[in-house]
């Protein structure tokens, strides 16, 4: 009855999320699937274009945090990623140049670091880090130079 087809739907859920949709009812009893937006892909190509372009020479490394498969598959692939040194709220991208580690949080207008996220900007910079957050490319382009600014020669 009622309970199976609650875990029906939530096992349906979890089918389509691992193929990046998910369910949106905007009327009750009307599911509807949509594509989910991946708004912070272009903006992470573009940021990271832009590092390649005016950071030559530096290493630059995007930190995959996010799954992409649902289900069993999904839960084993969180595990697996917590053992081998995933870390939630970990900066999209990591800059090793002449010298410097700097990190880049990626972000579309409008969106904030989480509070993993800001519990993981203030450790790093306790460290002694430098913590960026890049929403664009002129952003990205501001960061640039000021990676280079603080290149000790």
């Amino acid at each position: 009855g009622k309970r199976f087809r609650s875990i029906h739907a939530n096992a349906k859920f979890r089918q389509l999320h691992a193929r990046n949709f998910y369910l949106c009812s905007d009327l009750p009893n009307k599911i509807r699937l949509q594509k989910m937006k991946r708004v912070e892909d272009p903006i992470q190509k573009a940021v990271v274009g832009v590092f390649r372009l005016l950071l030559r020479g530096a290493i630059i490394h995007h930190s995959r945090n996010e799954g992409n498969r649902g289900g069993i598959k999904g839960i084993i692939d969180g595990k697996r990623g917590k053992e081998m040194g995933v870390c939630a709220g970990y900066p999209d991208t990591v800059i090793h140049y002449e010298g410097g580690t700097f990190f880049v949080e990626t972000k579309p207008d409008g969106k904030y670091l989480s509070k993993t996220q800001k519990e993981i900007r203030a450790n790093l910079e306790s460290q002694g880090f430098v913590y960026y957050v890049a929403h664009d490319a002129l952003e990205a382009r501001a960061i640039a130079k000021d990676i280079k600014r603080r290149i000790v020669r």
